[in-house]
């Protein structure tokens, strides 16, 4: 209960239409296991710009500002804006890079067998989430042999596997399949 201004209205209908975090607490004697496969195209973010970004955690694709909007922002700016909507990354399909450019994100490349292997149990343990260090921007590069596999955690702190499994045309997207760790 309570009074709540026009903005602070604004400000909590735009977190309740972010949907609810992909990480769910470990209840007693549950094991933790993967979500849903999702497999989708993220437009490219110069080109295109509609559904361009994505936050994993909800599986919610945005649309970026105009780029006349973005000169306008200071980097600060910029990054409170990718922040407060909780994006992860954003597509990439010139030839110059070809991928998901990742904010805030711990990955690393995988051999691709991962996919199919990897025991939730052991991906939740993984050291790279204790000594890695979040990246801005870092790249998830779908450059050579394709799909190309990887692991990682959001700023949000959902773990999940994701595989590049290539570009597509009219309109320019990255085409990606990934899961997200649930109860751990």
């Amino acid at each position: 209960t309570g009074h709540f201004d026009e903005a602070e209205v604004a400000k909590l209908v735009d977190m309740l239409s972010m949907g609810t975090p992909a990480v769910v607490p470990l209840a007693e004697g549950q094991q933790p296991g993967f979500g849903s496969t999702v497999e989708l195209t993220i437009n490219d973010a110069v080109s295109v710009k509609s559904d361009s970004a994505i936050d994993f955690d909800t599986g919610r694709l945005f649309s970026l500002p105009d780029p006349d909007d973005w000169v306008k922002r200071t980097p600060e700016e910029a990054m409170q804006w990718i922040t407060e909507r909780g994006l992860d990354a954003s597509g990439a399909s010139r030839d110059t890079v070809k991928g998901l450019m990742c904010e805030d994100m711990v990955f690393a490349s995988m051999n691709n067998s991962y996919w199919d292997n990897v025991k939730p149990d052991s991906l939740a343990a993984n050291d790279l989430w204790k000594i890695g260090k979040p990246g801005r921007p870092a790249h998830m590069t779908g450059k050579g042999q394709l799909p190309a596999t990887y692991i990682f955690k959001t700023r949000e702190g959902g773990i999940g596997v994701l595989q590049i499994l290539g570009f597509v045309e009219n309109p320019n997207g990255i085409k990606i399949r990934y899961k997200m760790l649930q109860n751990w």
